[in-house]
């Protein structure tokens, strides 16, 4: 089936485009990332938002 190999081509792409992202980022794995909100940062317009899913709004530093 032409579409399911598409859909798994794109989700391969996916899977290597995050692994360089995460590499970038110092991660080693999205399993990492599990409950780990120190690196969420949420991008919105209203910061009451990052406030109430218990993440730094993107103006926020690291530390």
């Amino acid at each position: 089936n032409v579409a399911a190999a598409r859909i798994v081509r794109l989700f391969n792409a996916w899977n290597e485009e995050l692994k360089e992202v995460l590499g970038a980022m110092g991660i080693d794995s999205v399993e990492s990332l599990v409950g780990n909100r120190d690196r969420l940062r949420y991008r919105g317009p209203n910061p009451k938002i990052a406030e109430v899913m218990n993440v730094k709004h993107i103006g926020e530093g690291w530390g």
